[in-house]
């Protein structure tokens, strides 16, 4: 009954944004995507296949989990992020609690997709830090832009240092969080932690991120592969608007989780659009970047080599629902 009524309620959320996000929207952004739209959507699944392969990989006991249940779990986890816009917070909870309906406890359940979670942020972070000091050295954006991407470098190595010392020294450092905030009052009568369970849970972690080498690496490079069919995504999407871009530019730039690179535009709008996600009806889509110049209420620029900063988060799915929006003439990059 229960499944019948998530079923039931999954259709109705459905019909409800494509009645909100407007059906000949979405068929005139098919449209102009054409044919492209296949390999765009093949790309997708695949990213979600391979990290439920991914997860698979972290569960303690192997073979417990089949992998066609790993990946609707995945699938399910996907859709409560994307339809409550409550990130992770809400999602990776949901899925170990399904991996405890299909036989793993329920320590065993947050272990496994918090593995899998921590070793894609490990992925993406290294990514990121390539990505930006590539595009920092390379393109020399303007000082406001660049200290935003050193500061992201900052921030991700030091998020992979104390993770690497963590794991290393076996320090329960989620533990040590949340003990923490229940020392200064955040997490109090029912939400107390109980310690001895969470320590059991990050012990259960550690053996892949630790005792385990062999599934530690091949989990990252599931993660890597992952994120490699995110680019290639985007690549197709970008193809198929006829906007051209030099390849290395757009992989470093989505691996370091930005787009910043020339583009050449074909056409005289000066307010022409790329998009990835579909904002609702009667909502302004984010500006990303400049603005036109004032042409004097003339919209139109002869056709020429632009520069382009879109801003794409890391750890989001860059990638999933995102736009980079609203291509304005700059000047262009040397």
């Amino acid at each position: 009954m229960l499944r019948i009524a998530s079923v039931l309620g999954g259709a109705g959320i459905l019909v409800f944004l494509l009645w909100r996000l407007g059906p000949l929207e979405i068929l005139d952004a098919i449209r102009r995507i054409g044919w492209s739209f296949l390999p765009v959507l093949l790309l997708g699944a695949g990213y979600q296949a391979v990290r439920a392969l991914a997860l698979n990989v972290c569960v303690e006991r192997i073979g417990m989990l089949r992998y066609r249940d790993a990946l609707a779990i995945r699938l399910s986890g996907e859709a409560i992020q994307s339809l409550t816009f409550t990130g992770p917070m809400l999602a990776e909870p949901t899925k170990a609690w399904l991996l405890e309906t299909h036989g793993l406890t329920l320590k065993e359940g947050f272990a496994a997709t918090i593995t899998e979670y921590l070793i894609y942020a490990f992925i993406t972070a290294a990514m990121s830090i390539t990505g930006l000091l590539y595009l920092i050295v390379r393109f020399e954006p303007p000082a406001p832009i660049r200290g935003i991407a050193v500061a992201i470098v900052c921030l991700c190595t030091a998020f992979l240092i104390a993770s690497a010392a963590a794991i290393a020294c076996r320090f329960y450092l989620i533990g040590t969080v949340i003990a923490a905030l229940a020392r200064i009052g955040i997490l109090r009568g029912r939400l107390s932690p109980d310690m001895t369970w969470i320590n059991r849970m990050e012990d259960l972690l550690l053996i892949v991120l630790r005792d385990s080498p062999v599934r530690f690496v091949t989990t990252g490079l599931l993660e890597i592969a992952a994120q490699a069919l995110l680019v290639s995504e985007l690549f197709w999407l970008l193809r198929a608007l006829d906007l051209i871009l030099p390849v290395t530019s757009l992989f470093v730039g989505c691996v370091g989780g930005y787009v910043f690179t020339g583009v050449r535009r074909h056409g005289t709008s000066a307010r022409s659009r790329i998009r990835t996600g579909l904002p609702a009806p009667g909502t302004e889509p984010c500006d990303c970047g400049h603005r036109s110049r004032d042409t004097g209420g003339n919209d139109e620029t002869p056709p020429r080599t632009q520069s382009r900063i879109g801003f794409i988060s890391p750890f989001s799915s860059v990638h999933r629902g995102s736009a980079v929006d609203e291509l304005a003439p700059t000047a262009p990059l040397r």
